[in-house]
């Protein structure tokens, strides 16, 4: 870019300039840019950059301009006729100097841009203006594909793109329930159910009104979460249950604690316990005895 080709343009010109680059939202269609407005004030903004007629980067400037009613702006102009697309998206993105701080958004108009002008393919040194970690193309093109109600979400940080992606069976209908439920559970929580609840739909081969349905009635429960566990792993939760009747019904009160395997998937269990006298240890040995009578039925659960 030679940095000594800057000059006035017409306002009106720059307004009317096509909108290719416009690609970059944040802080600038949400809200007034008062900080660029008391820059254009002062004669000290950073310079939009064109392309003889056409805006490469710089819009929120222009727009800015036109808000107090300039007639004409300072602007750095770039030779066209020696740069290619590609290079004119990598002025751009070096303008705006946000690597890792794009919205979804932006990244998708991004995404779209290269598709289109590009054929689907970018410079890693464009790509790495974007974001430094992680497959640009490849999340953003998945985000692409997903309903408007999961992109919401993403957006608002309910949901990731991996779990959006791996519950995409879910119907629209049935996200429009979940949606205020989701936001009483903590980020983890809403990736365990969503999950639950995809595994299911896939396993039960249900439609979209079957799987609405199921969904609607999970969400009818005093507790969605844990029901929506059993209904993934019915015969985990069955032992589960019986393994907690057990505790109950034998060590209820003896301070003796009983752990099984995870999943009870192993070969045995755990005791714990602490004593304060020589009596107290005496009732709790009197209590493992009685464990040992009964415990043929626990092991039966592994």
């Amino acid at each position: 870019m030679d940095n000594q080709n800057i000059y006035k343009k017409e306002l009106g010109k720059l307004l009317d300039s096509s909108r290719i680059f416009d690609f970059f939202t944040l802080n600038h269609d949400d809200c007034k840019n008062y900080e660029i407005i008391e820059l254009l004030k002062k004669d000290l903004y950073p310079l939009p950059v064109i392309d003889n007629e056409s805006v490469i980067w710089g819009f929120h400037i222009i727009n800015a301009a036109a808000e107090i009613g300039l007639e004409t702006l300072l602007c750095r102009n770039v030779d066209s006729k020696k740069l290619l697309i590609e290079e004119k998206l990598l002025i751009a993105l070096q303008c705006e100097n946000r690597c890792n701080n794009y919205s979804w958004d932006e990244k998708e108009k991004i995404y779209l841009f290269i598709n289109k002008e590009l054929n689907g393919k970018a410079s890693n040194a464009i790509l790495s203006l974007i974001q430094q970690e992680g497959l640009f193309i490849n999340s953003v093109s998945l985000y692409h594909s997903l309903s408007p109600i999961l992109k919401d979400f993403i957006k608002r940080d309910i949901i990731d793109l991996k779990t959006a992606k791996n519950s995409s069976n879910i119907p629209k209908q049935a996200w429009e329930l979940l949606g205020p439920y989701l936001l009483t559970l903590s980020f983890s929580n809403r990736r365990i159910i969503l999950t639950n609840i995809s595994e299911i739909i896939k396993k039960r081969f249900l439609d979209s009104d079957r799987s609405f349905y199921f969904v609607r009635e999970i969400l009818k429960e005093e507790n969605p979460f844990e029901i929506a566990i059993i209904a993934r792993y019915p015969e985990l939760s069955s032992c589960t249950q019986k393994f907690n009747d057990f505790n109950s019904a034998v060590l209820k009160g003896s301070g003796i604690k009983l752990k099984q395997p995870p999943y009870f998937e192993g070969s045995s269990y755990s005791v714990e316990f602490s004593f304060k006298s020589k009596k107290h240890l005496g009732k709790i040995i009197d209590r493992l005895l009685y464990l040992k009578e009964k415990c043929d039925e626990i092991f039966e659960l592994l």
